[in-house]
């Protein structure tokens, strides 16, 4: 290979040049803001005694109800893992709206009437500013859906956020193990397409 390498050194120039400028933009890629709340959906106090404890099948319907309408009546995407982000997904500005599972990678289980609220974003300002409307258009559905059944306000589901004063978080990921995994790749590549190019130049021509 380094024979190969040294003979058709422009084109292994050309694959040092790429890799250089992916890494000089991973080195400069800045991190990511981001935050999660759930959105706990309560029934009326004067019905169940104590709002906090009802967990009913009819108050998790209402709530994966919201949910699909909120996002647009189509299947939403879950992790396989709870514990999954969207900057971890590589997701760097948006937010997203899920029924909370409590299940596993096999099988979902929603046991709870909780919407889960992830928000990232490129500054604190702005996955804050995101967040409260994100919450303020669930409130507005919920509200509206309950309006057109006729349910008087005093027997309305409601939600409580929690925590309520949301929890930010930054992730800039490990820009060494980024440049590494770059350069091997950019390496490995470079490597491969030279000596292929070189074999295919240098074969003899048929008569």
């Amino acid at each position: 290979m380094l024979r190969s390498w040294l003979r058709r050194w422009y084109i292994a120039a050309g694959f040092a040049v790429l890799t250089l400028g992916a890494v000089v933009l991973a080195t400069q890629a800045e991190g990511v803001y981001s935050t999660r709340v759930n959105l706990v959906f309560l029934a009326p106090t004067d019905l169940t005694g104590n709002s906090l404890s009802d967990t009913s099948d009819s108050l998790i319907n209402f709530a994966a109800l919201v949910e699909r309408e909120y996002n647009g009546n189509v299947n939403t995407a879950r992790f396989s893992n709870s514990t999954a982000t969207l900057y971890g997904a590589g997701v760097r500005e948006g937010h997203a709206v899920t029924l909370l599972n409590s299940g596993g990678q096999w099988k979902d289980s929603f046991r709870n009437p909780v919407l889960s609220v992830e928000v990232v974003g490129g500054s604190d300002k702005d996955v804050r500013q995101e967040l409260e409307q994100v919450i303020s258009d669930i409130n507005a559905l919920a509200e509206s859906k309950q309006v057109q059944a006729s349910v008087s306000a005093v027997n309305q589901i409601t939600t409580l956020t929690s925590p309520q004063a949301p929890v930010m978080e930054y992730a800039d990921g490990s820009r060494t193990r980024a440049v590494g995994a770059i350069v091997l790749l950019g390496l490995g590549i470079g490597g491969v397409a030279t000596s292929l190019f070189d074999r295919v130049v240098s074969r003899p021509s048929r008569v």
